[in-house]
């Protein structure tokens, strides 16, 4: 199967985000591309194994790469390593 990877950041809406990242796996070759992790006003990782790719969100860039870490080590992957990680900006609501 031909991989590829999207993000989307500094979206307005969830749908548009993930209308986007799909837009873009598939302009980089993938043909089975999926959602793997949405997320907003936090960080998300994406951590890689020999054979895994393991997604996590949460407050940091550290905290979602120690999940995606574990996640990856109770898979039994070898070779975990942080692949990406972004965060979205907080966005203050008034009313």
């Amino acid at each position: 199967m031909e991989t590829g990877l999207g993000v989307a950041k500094n979206m307005r809406s969830k749908r548009a985000a993930q209308n986007a990242a799909m837009a873009e796996c598939k302009r980089k070759g993938g043909k089975g591309c999926r959602i793997e992790l949405a997320y907003y006003n936090q960080c998300g990782v994406m951590v890689a194994g020999q054979s895994s790719l393991n997604v996590a969100a949460a407050a940091t860039v550290e905290r979602g790469t120690e999940i995606g870490m574990e996640l990856c080590g109770k898979a039994g992957d070898g070779g975990c390593a942080l692949y990406f990680s972004d965060c979205s900006p907080p966005v203050l609501v008034t009313r």
